[in-house]
């Protein structure tokens, strides 16, 4: 939901690939997320960074072009979104973990 500038999508780093036995899908686990809300110059200026979109929350990355150019993954990737944005950026829930 935030865009992470300091991450796989730009210097393809900070981050841990976990793939699950049972599964047999793939996990990006993130680490070094002190960027992840911005103020990362290297990138562009505070405004450019506010600027990345939703559906593409990077400047240049090949593969995740590549992912969201087929419009079932665009799709699924959307709708995935906006149920974390329901569920885990609801006001009175950052609200109240805040209070806590």
């Amino acid at each position: 939901v935030v865009s992470n500038l300091d991450s796989f999508f730009t210097n393809g780093h900070n981050y841990c690939l976990y793939l699950h036995p049972q599964t047999k899908k793939f996990h990006f686990i993130p680490w070094d997320t002190d960027l992840s809300l911005g103020n990362f110059n290297i990138f562009g200026s505070v405004d450019e960074q506010a600027d990345l979109s939703i559906t593409k929350p990077y400047q240049q990355c090949r593969l995740a072009d590549r992912v969201m150019a087929n419009k079932a993954n665009a799709d699924k990737y959307k709708k995935i979104v906006a149920d974390v944005l329901k569920t885990g950026f609801n006001k009175e829930k950052v609200f109240a973990d805040i209070a806590a």
